[in-house]
């Protein structure tokens, strides 16, 4: 299961063209999926930017309640599951 942009984005609190730059320059390996976006294995982003929490007021806005802290791990599963299901509806 692969990342998109975004979620790498959203995942290491970077901006989509910093990461985009970073591919370019060769800093952070990526591959191109079947529409032409760029697909980013999660080990490797780990690698090269680790994963950041959103901050407490970002996350209230968007749940409407405090977070309890997780690891890095625990954020990459929730991802993965996260991806699973979408990729199962679709």
């Amino acid at each position: 299961m692969m990342l998109s942009l975004r979620q790498a984005a959203e995942l290491t609190g970077k901006s989509k063209s910093t990461l985009t730059r970073a591919i370019k320059a060769g800093r952070l390996s990526a591959s191109r999926n079947a529409e032409g976006m760029f697909a980013i294995d999660p080990a490797e982003l780990a690698r090269a930017y680790p994963f950041v929490a959103p901050s407490d007021a970002e996350h209230d806005a968007h749940h409407g309640a405090p977070r309890n802290s997780e690891t890095d791990e625990a954020a990459i599963l929730r991802l993965q599951l996260s991806l699973l299901i979408d990729e199962r509806e679709r």
